[in-house]
C-alpha cells in the first residue's frame, strides 16, 4: 500500500499541476503563437500609426520648404492658400511618401524582401478579370451599410460627413482631382494593406489574414461612414490577392471603385445631379450583375476557388483577433481610430 497525497500527482492521476502543464507541447505552441501574433500585429499597427504621423507632419515640412524657396500664400481659401495646382501637388507628394515610406521601413527592419510581400504572380486573364468583377460587385454592395450608417448618424443628429477634395472648373485641376482620388490611393494603399499587412498576418491563416487586414483597413479610415464600406471592400481586395497572388488585381478593383466615384463627381459638375445619378445607377447595376456572373464562373470553372486554406494553429479565431488588438501598437491604433471617428461626427 502506497501513501496518497491529494496534492501530489499519481501515475494515472488526471490532475496535472501547473508547472507540468506548461511543458505540454500544445500549451507551448499556443504561447508561442500568441507571442508572435502580438509582436506582428503591434509592428503592423506602429507602421500604420507612422503613416498617420507622416500625413500630419509632411505638409508642415513641405510648407517650410516652400517658405524657404520664397513662396507666398496667395491662393484660394478652399485650397489652403495654395494655388490649386500646388495644392494637389503637395497633397499627392504627402500621400505617396506617407504611405510608401512606413511599409518600406517596416520590411527593411523585418529583413523581408519586397518580392515576397508584393505579389505579382502570373494569373490567367479570365480569372483576374472575374476577380475584378467580383471585387467591384462587393464594393457596390458595400455602399448599402455605408448609407445606413450615414442615415443613422443624421438621425442621431451628427454630421457624419466624408472628407473630400476641393474642385474647380479648370480641366487641369479636374485631371489632378481624378489622379489624387483614383490613381495614387490604389497604388500606395494596396502596398500597405494588401502588401505588408496581409503578408504579415498570413502566417496565422489566410482566413484570419483576410478578415484581419480588412478590419485594420476599415479602422484606419477613421470615419464611421467609411468604416463598414472599407471593411467589406477590404475583404474582397484581400481575398483576390490571396487567391491570385497578384496585387495588380486588387489595384485594378481599387482604381475602378475610386475612379467611378471621381467620374460621377465630375459628371455632376458638368451635367448636374440627374444625369450623374442615372449613370451611377446604371454602373451600379452593371457591376452587381458582372459580380454575380463572376461568382458563378469562378465556382464552376475554378474548382475550390472560394475555399481558403487553413493553417494549423493552436489559437482560436477569437483569440487571434483579441491578440491582434491587445498589444501596445494595436491599442494605440485602436484608440486613434476611435477618437478620429468621434471627431469626424462633430466636424
Amino acid at each position: 500500500m502506497t501513501n496518497y497525497h491529494p496534492y501530489l500527482p499519481q501515475q494515472n492521476d488526471p490532475y496535472i499541476p501547473y508547472p507540468q502543464a506548461r511543458m505540454d507541447p500544445f500549451y507551448e505552441q499556443r504561447r508561442e503563437e500568441k507571442h508572435m501574433l502580438r509582436k506582428t500585429a503591434s509592428g503592423l499597427s506602429w507602421m500604420l500609426l507612422l503613416v498617420v504621423l507622416l500625413m500630419a507632419v509632411l505638409p508642415s515640412v513641405e510648407n517650410g520648404f516652400l517658405r524657404m524657396v520664397g513662396y507666398r500664400w496667395q491662393g484660394e481659401l478652399q485650397f489652403g492658400g495654395y494655388t490649386s495646382l500646388l495644392y494637389y501637388l503637395v497633397n499627392g507628394v504627402t500621400y505617396i511618401l506617407a504611405f510608401a515610406l512606413p511599409p518600406l521601413l517596416y520590411l527593411a527592419i523585418k529583413r523581408q524582401p519586397l518580392q515576397r510581400v508584393l505579389l505579382f504572380e502570373k494569373t490567367p486573364f479570365s480569372t483576374a478579370l472575374a476577380c475584378v468583377f467580383l471585387g467591384m460587385g462587393v464594393c457596390m454592395l458595400a455602399n448599402f451599410p455605408a448609407n445606413w450608417m450615414a442615415d443613422f448618424l443624421e438621425w442621431a443628429g451628427y454630421s457624419g460627413t466624408l472628407p473630400d477634395s476641393p474642385l474647380t472648373g479648370e480641366p487641369s485641376i479636374q485631371a489632378l482631382y481624378f489622379i489624387s482620388l483614383a490613381v495614387i490611393p490604389p497604388l500606395v494603399e494596396e502596398l500597405v494593406f494588401r502588401g505588408a499587412v496581409l503578408h504579415g498576418l498570413r502566417r496565422f491563416g489566410d482566413g484570419f489574414a483576410i478578415v484581419g487586414s480588412a478590419f485594420l483597413f476599415g479602422m484606419f479610415h477613421g470615419n464611421l461612414i467609411q468604416l463598414p464600406f472599407a471593411f467589406l471592400c477590404g475583404l474582397a481586395l484581400a481575398f483576390v490577392v490571396v487567391k491570385t497572388g497578384n496585387l495588380w488585381v486588387s489595384i485594378a478593383i481599387h482604381f475602378l471603385n475610386n475612379g467611378l466615384s471621381a467620374a460621377i463627381t465630375l459628371l455632376q459638375w458638368y451635367q448636374g445631379d440627374l444625369l450623374a445619378n442615372t449613370v451611377y445607377l446604371i454602373a451600379f447595376a452593371a457591376w452587381i450583375l458582372l459580380g454575380i456572373g463572376s461568382v458563378v464562373f469562378l465556382a464552376v470553372r475554378r474548382k475550390g476557388f472560394f475555399r481558403v486554406s487553413r493553417t494549423a494553429c493552436a489559437l482560436t479565431i477569437g483569440q487571434k483577433f483579441l491578440h491582434m488588438i491587445v498589444n501596445p501598437g494595436g491599442l494605440v491604433l485602436f484608440g486613434y481610430c476611435a477618437l478620429s471617428c468621434v471627431l469626424m461626427m462633430y466636424l
